[in-house]
């Protein structure tokens, strides 16, 4: 079945189209003979199922004005004009996703409490996204920054990520809670300093 959609991103060897009836489609450079896609513009496919991946759906037979052929180049007037429409392409989506979200919560607004924590379990689970309160707490936690306990100048505060990367994943996790467990320390005396004076 013949569709037609936008290039959203473009990875060096894949991409992805959303296409008009709201799916998103994966694009191999395999299907435009090594090229690569330009993001924002229109394209025309044929859409399969990708073996092996239920629901998930490829572009094939891709055809357009977003096809950019392998070993052409923009020249540089080309390559400012095309950056310049991807930045603006992309402010677009933002701004739509804001006002999309701004719809969202008037929406919900009126709701009580218990009403939108049952709104967003729902969600949660049909979305495959888990329990909200974990996730809320997992998305603080990638937010969260902490003090590195081996750095002299106590100055020095990472993510959990950020700690997980530089120490690895057997002594990261152990240096995150850490500098967990002494910067509730630091707060537990200065709170005894202010009831003092």
């Amino acid at each position: 079945m013949s569709s037609t959609g936008t290039v959203t991103t473009w990875r060096g060897k894949y991409g992805f189209v959303e296409s008009t009836d709201g799916k998103t489609v994966y694009v191999h450079t395999d299907e435009i003979d090594g090229g690569s896609l330009r993001i924002g513009m229109t394209l025309s496919f044929d859409t399969e199922e990708v073996e092996g991946h239920s629901g998930r759906v490829k572009g094939t037979n891709v055809s357009g004005e977003a096809i950019l052929k392998k070993g052409e180049k923009l020249d540089d007037e080309a390559a400012v004009a095309e950056r310049e429409r991807v930045r603006e392409y992309r402010n677009g989506v933002a701004k739509a996703k804001d006002e999309s979200l701004d719809e969202v919560k008037e929406a919900i607004a009126p709701l009580t409490k218990a009403q939108k924590m049952k709104l967003a379990q729902w969600l949660c689970s049909d979305l495959g996204l888990g329990n909200p309160k974990e996730t809320a707490t997992k998305a603080k936690e990638a937010e969260e920054k902490r003090t590195d306990p081996t750095d002299k100048t106590g100055n020095a505060q990472y993510t959990k990520a950020e700690f997980l990367a530089f120490y690895g994943k057997e002594m990261g996790p152990r240096i995150w809670d850490l500098a967990g467990e002494v910067g509730a320390a630091g707060k537990k005396k200065k709170k005894s300093k202010a009831k003092k004076h």
